[in-house]
Formats: structure tokens, C-alpha cells, sequence
């Protein structure tokens, strides 16, 4: 018996979905007698691979496809899905039609939009490495008599200034110039102290590096920063920022040491940021990066015992106590102890001092203008600046430099 081949595909295309005999007569107007008697004939005709169906939301999708085995890259296949944007929560596979075919069905969720943004920033980074320095041969792993401790705080790295509210205009642009020239007055005139550039370097990188800390634009506890550029920019071109950093220094120094201190407005973006920065110089032994989730830091240089915090969370009154208590061998061995502290955006040491109890604490100043923020608040008379300091092992800070943004 011939049937009609329009009808007969049509048949065809509903049992790959499927469909039984009721609903193939029911949608295509025929008895269910016929349509038994096509999905008969049609035995003798294979299914062939093809893609069942795909719903999709923003945030979820469900896809299911007849392929020729018990896979889900069988299925991926069918799919032009990207695994950058969604994962697969979850999959099975069934036997279709004779069994010689199986059903695949997967159901996809869309990676958050701070994961996408961390993939992106790794297949960059390796579709465009940056030519790292590799360790001169010729000088010894030692640490030499100086260390240079360079601290660019609070660059906030993505917020715009606008001349009329907050008193001056200010870009990403604005910062990475000021950031690269900040860095190399303070490497030259720190060279000038020191009386050599074979010293020691020690990078003092997050501290409020980074203005937001995700797509909201805001802060880590949610506080909103309007004047937030896009955040999966600023990441893109913060994290190049910084590795181009510490391969300069790693250039102008015999060992650099890089601490990543975290501060409050991009907490968790910053830790990250400071993960690649860790793995991107995994291989330089002249190069050692700390990465880790603690609060505040220590880094110990000869007779010297630094602290690092943000300053945004400790009372400095209980600073020089957490130094004597957490790094009790060191505070022994040491005469000269510091702190250093972010977030004020301004310099001085900290009221009441504790110099006279082996500690000075000192606030650090910041390159950024003022923002809108900043001048509603009344604190808009902080003056521009990053700065360096000198340590000999065995005479403690022997100078301080300054650039002048």
C-alpha cells in the first residue's frame, strides 16, 4: 500500500518526538488506525539524529535531542550552547524508538555573571600572555640590604569623576597613567636612597584596588557607587594592570615580594584578581605572591616587622597588641615595627599615636580626586599622593618617598 509522502514524513517527524499513535491522528486529522499503519511501515526507515526541542529563560534552559549514543557531548553537539555562559545541573539518556537510538535530555543553568567574568579573564590572559621576566642567572636568590616597600593605596580603579559635582573629571584612563607614573618616580627616588636598584621590592597591591566589587556596582556589603565604570572592564584591565606591575618590578628588583591586602569595597573581586596574579608568577622564583584571605598582613625584613591592614575595621588602638600577639618571635627579634593602613585616603599616623609602644601606625594617602561622595561628606581636602618607603636589615626605615598625583 502507497501512502502520501508529505504524510508520511510528517508521521515520520512526530514519532522521532515521541508522539504515539493517538496524537499523530489527532494533529494530523487521520484515524489512529492509519497512523498505526505508517509508524509500521516506517519501522523498516531508521530515525536519524536530530534535535527535539530547546527552552530557554534568562536564567535556566531544557534541551532534548534523538542521538545515535548514550552521551551528553552527543547532544552538546546538536547544541551552539556556550559553556562559558551555563553548566549542565543535570542529564539523562533513554532508550528511542527499536533501542537503537537514544533520547538525551539536559537541563542548563547561566553561570553568574562574576563567574563568566573570571573565565574570561583566564582565556584572556592565555590567548594574550604577558611576557614575564625570567630570573637573572648572574645575581643570588638572597635578599640584598634594602627592601623598597611600594604602596599605591586606594586606587579605586573604575570610578569616574565629573568635574561639576565632585570638583574634577577622573577616568579608569586617569588612574592606570597616574598608577604606572606613581610607580616609576617611586622606584626611581626610592633607587636614590637606597643607593642601588638591586633591592628587595615589596608590592602592597588590593586595598581598595578595584572601586565595586560586582555587576550591581557595589560595594562588598552593598553599598552603591554610582560612579562605577563597568565592572567586567575594569576587571579585564585590573588584572593586566597588576600583572604588568609585578613584572616591572620583578625587572627592577632581585626579589619582589607581593602582598594582596583586602579591602572593603571589592573584597571578593580583589582576592580573585590576586589568585591570578599568584598563578601568573607561579613559575618566577624571584617573585613570591601572597594571595591569602586573611584580614591583614605581616612581612618581616631584618630588624623590621610590618603590618598591613585596610584600616577600614580595626581600631588602631588594638593594632600594635594583635603584632605582639600573632608574631611573637618576630616582635622579639625586631627593634623597628609599622603599620600601614588604607582607606582614610589621606597620610598620617593614627590618634592616639603608639609610637612610644614599639609601634608607629601610619595612614597612607591616595592618588584618587575627590568624588561626589567625598565633597557631601565634607572630605575633600586630602591631598594626592602615593609613597614608598626604604628599610635597611639592619637600621630600619632609612627614607620615605613620595609622588604627588
Amino acid at each position: 500500500m502507497e501512502y502520501d509522502t508529505e504524510l508520511v514524513k510528517k508521521v515520520k517527524v512526530m514519532v522521532g518526538q515521541g508522539r504515539g499513535d493517538h496524537v499523530i491522528a489527532d494533529n494530523l486529522g487521520i484515524t489512529r488506525h492509519m497512523a498505526r499503519r505508517i509508524m509500521q511501515y516506517l519501522k523498516g526507515s531508521p530515525i536519524e539524529p536530530h534535535l527535539q526541542s530547546i527552552e530557554e529563560t534568562d536564567s535556566t534552559m531544557q534541551a532534548s535531542a534523538v542521538c545515535q549514543a548514550r552521551s551528553l557531548e552527543a547532544l552538546l553537539d546538536m547544541l551552539d550552547v556556550d559553556l562559558n555562559a551555563w553548566y549542565v545541573e543535570r542529564w539523562v539518556g533513554n532508550q528511542w524508538g527499536d533501542g537503537s537510538m537514544w533520547q538525551i535530555k539536559a537541563w542548563f543553568k547561566r553561570k553568574a555573571k562574576e563567574e563568566q567574568a573570571a573565565i574570561h579573564l583566564i582565556e584572556d590572559l592565555r590567548a594574550n600572555p604577558i611576557q614575564i621576566p625570567q630570573p637573572c642567572h648572574d645575581i643570588k636568590r638572597e635578599h640584598s640590604a634594602h627592601l623598597v616597600e611600594i604602596s599605591i593605596a586606594d586606587p579605586h580603579y573604575g570610578m569616574r569623576c565629573f568635574a561639576g559635582p565632585s570638583g574634577e573629571n577622573w577616568s579608569p584612563d586617569d588612574c592606570e597613567w597616574s598608577w604606572r607614573v606613581a610607580y616609576d618616580v617611586l622606584t626611581q627616588r626610592a633607587a636614590g636612597l637606597s643607593g642601588s636598584r638591586l633591592s628587595d621590592c615589596l608590592l602592597v597591591l588590593g586595598n581598595d584596588f578595584l572601586h565595586a566589587d560586582n555587576v550591581f556596582h557595589t560595594t562588598t556589603q552593598g553599598t552603591g557607587q554610582p560612579e562605577m565604570e563597568s565592572w567586567h572592564e575594569m576587571v579585564r584591565r585590573g588584572k593586566r594592570l597588576l600583572i604588568e606591575t609585578v613584572a616591572r618590578a620583578s625587572k627592577d628588583f632581585l626579589n619582589v615580594h607581593v602582598l594582596f591586602i583586602p579591602g572593603n569595597h571589592a573584597r571578593q573581586t580583589e582576592y580573585m584578581l590576586g589568585m591570578i596574579v599568584k598563578e601568573a608568577f607561579s613559575s618566577v622564583p624571584r617573585v613570591r605572591v601572597d594571595a591569602g584571605p586573611e584580614p591583614y598582613k605581616f612581612f618581616r625584613y631584618g630588624t623590621n616587622l610590618l603590618g598591613f591592614d585596610h584600616g577600614h575595621s580595626i581600631s588602631p588602638l588594638r593594632l600594635g597588641g594583635i603584632m605582639a600577639e600573632e608574631r611573637k618571635e618576630d616582635w622579639a627579634e625586631t627593634t623597628y615595627r609599622e603599620w600601614h593602613l588604607g582607606d582614610q585616603h589621606r597620610k598620617g599616623v593614627s590618634k592616639p599615636s603608639m609610637e612610644e609602644l614599639g609601634v608607629s601606625i601610619e595612614y597612607l594617602p591616595s592618588l584618587i580626586p575627590w568624588n561626589e561622595w567625598h565633597r557631601i561628606k565634607g572630605f575633600s581636602q586630602q591631598k594626592r599622593a602615593a609613597v614608598a618607603f626604604v628599610y635597611d636589615q639592619e637600621e630600619g626605615c632609612i627614607g620615605k618617598v613620595q609622588f604627588n598625583g
